[in-house]
């Protein structure tokens, strides 16, 4: 499998790719993996990272957690209190908590050096975390495979199908200038504004499968089943340009003037007219 799940770009031409096999640097056409702490699990999957406040880099993996700073990786795993070891989202809130989202066990949160676990059916609606996000409000939202938990501090709320979700399966969060909340599900996309929550489903079944949203200023991105799309005026379609790539879009993410897209083929770039496939030598 050639599946990344998602890209940091560094340059035009330069970025660290979280994939299926590994952990690589590509630096122009050439594709290198990154030295691990010894010992470190090979067949090991990377899901995604999280910079925070300090510039450390998080990185969500099979095998726990890899903190990495100045050159050196730091592997945190259950035996250091995490809530699991398959770890898929990282967010840092506001007062510097990190919150890690596993695939099947519920949420850490990291305070400094201690870790709080949360998996119970008084925090979370289901264990199984597939999305970590800080909104411009610090509500913490958990989206798991059976609805969404919003945390504000003072307590907890549960949204479901019945309070205008498209579907309870949650994949990605993110948020415009305007404090309007996007939602990827596997059944179309749902907004969050001023308290109402409201579906949109596509007409072309394959792109109701939403695994990632990026709003970039009055586009929003979408990764979809069957590659990069747009949710546009209540409308979910997908640029003539890129009906070449139709495979799973995992992540999508603005450097500059380009888009990057992690799949399952790889990683593509759009610089606002063409859809390119990087591939190494």
């Amino acid at each position: 499998h050639d599946y990344v799940f998602d890209v940091m770009p560094l340059g035009k031409y330069d970025a660290w790719i979280f994939g299926y096999k590994g952990l690589y640097h590509l630096m122009n056409t050439e594709i290198e993996p990154i030295e691990l702490p010894k010992g470190f699990p090979t067949h090991t999957r990377f899901y995604g990272y999280q910079r925070d406040k300090a510039k450390n880099i998080w990185i969500g993996t099979t095998a726990g957690v890899l903190k990495y700073r100045d050159g050196e990786f730091k592997q945190l795993t259950m035996k250091n209190g995490l809530v699991d070891n398959n770890i898929w989202k990282i967010i840092q809130d506001r007062e510097g908590n990190m919150w890690f989202g596993s695939k099947s066990n519920g949420v850490s949160k990291l305070n400094s050096e201690r870790f709080k676990i949360y998996k119970s059916d008084e925090d979370i609606p289901y264990p199984a975390v597939n999305a970590v996000f800080r909104d411009s409000k610090n509500r913490v939202w958990l989206g798991t495979r059976g609805g969404i938990a919003i945390w504000d501090g003072l307590g907890r709320q549960f949204v479901k199908e019945k309070d205008g979700l498209s579907s309870e399966v949650i994949s990605d969060f993110d948020e415009d200038a305007n404090g309007t909340i996007y939602i990827g599900t596997d059944y179309g996309v749902t907004t969050y504004q001023e308290g109402k929550f409201t579906e949109y489903i596509a007409e072309k079944t394959d792109l109701n499968d939403c695994r990632d949203v990026l709003v970039d200023g009055s586009t929003i991105w979408l990764g979809t089943k069957t590659g990069p799309a747009v949710f546009e005026q209540g409308r979910i379609s997908q640029p003539y340009n890129a009906l070449a790539f139709p495979q799973y879009v995992f992540d999508a993410v603005r450097k500059g003037n380009d888009i990057w897209f992690g799949y399952d083929d790889g990683v593509l770039k759009f610089d606002g007219e063409r859809f390119v496939q990087l591939t190494a030598k």
